[in-house]
């Protein structure tokens, strides 16, 4: 009954937090205008442990049809990059996993892509690699066990050193072979697994989009879980404000808010959701490969792309970055014609890096690359 309890607990805790991230960002995302007959709905049945809020202007009827179709596509991306759970009929990442050292698999074409982009990702910073699942399996074990204990009030635990290292291989991806043509992908070591966590939602966010597109979707926004797309201009040619969520435990408040114009990809990473405490720190969901362990830079990172599968892979290696590092990694993707921006927010209390574009707000210090750095307004 203890562990039923727990159980429960820890999804009506996950329902609170993500209820309060979508008040957050209802509250920046003043975007509404009582001329255009914006509708505005969250579904809370769309799989990848989130919510998901669509606004969009125009008729009622056209707008059910959309809320319709992004029910069905989250659904399907989430089984297909679900690394826990089999469905009938689909070779998903759990498939994959569960057939390591054994015999390839068929996927679907967007699993094929979104593993090569992930590779590709892995390319540009070893601070990203999906191909690192048996060390995030580590963590998550660890993770959740924890969680449950600190709702006990109970320290967590931590894993054992030889337990992550020897869990890290860094060169997993060379027993990964992704046979494009064939739609085939093999893993050639038992012990290597694929993590698609930094990418898999920041893809099904982009894919839904572009489908929109090409549904004649124009001035409409989508809030996955903090993983926001806007779609074309606002009806009545202002910005998009979308805001900066203050990373404290179930939170309803905006740092700042970013006004922006046209079509973007919005992701934030950060340690306040998902986390657990054991000896007194906070450790994150996100784990740096190469230290083994949780990163410690700042409470959060913000990334504004033009796509939001490029904008989840870049707020996840940003936050395992220091800022120096962070800046030099924007300017490798720069060279490889990636144009992001970023905005981190530090705890005050931290030693900030200096920088001409930073602002403070309620306790913490915010600092912004420079083309972002307009783009900004305090709360």
């Amino acid at each position: 009954m203890k562990e039923n309890n727990n159980h429960i607990r820890s999804w009506i805790a996950l329902a609170l937090c993500f209820l309060l991230l979508i008040a957050a960002f209802y509250f920046a995302l003043t975007n509404r205008s009582a001329s255009s007959g914006t509708h505005q709905q969250t579904l809370t049945d769309v799989g990848f442990d989130t919510f998901v809020t669509y606004s969009q202007g125009g008729s009622e009827a056209e707008f059910n049809e959309n809320i319709a179709f992004i029910r069905e596509r989250f659904l399907y991306y989430n089984q297909l990059f679900d690394r826990y759970q089999d469905y009938d009929s689909v070779n998903n990442l759990k498939t994959i996993n569960d057939a390591a050292g054994d015999h390839g698999v068929i996927v679907d074409d967007s699993l094929i892509d979104c593993l090569r982009t992930a590779r590709t990702f892995t390319s540009y910073s070893p601070h990203f690699d999906a191909s690192q699942g048996t060390l995030l399996e580590v963590w998550h074990e660890y993770r959740e066990k924890g969680i449950a204990q600190n709702e006990a009030g109970e320290d967590g635990e931590l894993p054992d050193e030889r337990t992550l290292q020897e869990a890290y291989n860094p060169q997993s991806w060379d027993a990964i072979e992704i046979d494009e043509q064939n739609n085939e992908v093999t893993i050639t070591d038992p012990d290597v697994s694929i993590d698609l966590g930094g990418i898999a939602k920041g893809y099904a966010v982009e894919q839904v989009k572009r489908e929109l597109e090409e549904r004649g979707v124009n001035g409409a926004i989508l809030n996955a879980g903090g993983n926001v797309v806007t779609i074309g201009s606002k009806s009545d040619g202002s910005a998009w404000r979308v805001g900066v969520q203050m990373p404290a435990d179930l939170s309803d408040s905006t740092l700042a808010v970013l006004e922006l114009n046209g079509s973007h990809a919005i992701v934030t990473s950060g340690d306040y959701q998902r986390y657990y405490e054991a000896d007194g720190e906070r450790y994150a969901h996100i784990i740096d490969p190469l230290t083994l362990y949780p990163p410690r830079y700042c409470r959060a990172v913000t990334v504004v792309c033009d796509d939001s599968t490029m904008a989840d892979c870049i707020s996840t290696t940003l936050f395992t970055l220091s800022y120096e590092d962070g800046l030099q990694y924007l300017d490798v993707l720069e060279e490889q014609g990636i144009h992001a921006q970023a905005l981190w927010v530090f705890d005050e209390s931290e030693d900030i890096p200096q920088s001409e574009h930073t602002f403070t707000s309620q306790g913490y210090t915010i600092i912004t690359t420079e083309a972002l750095y307009e783009a900004v307004q305090i709360s």
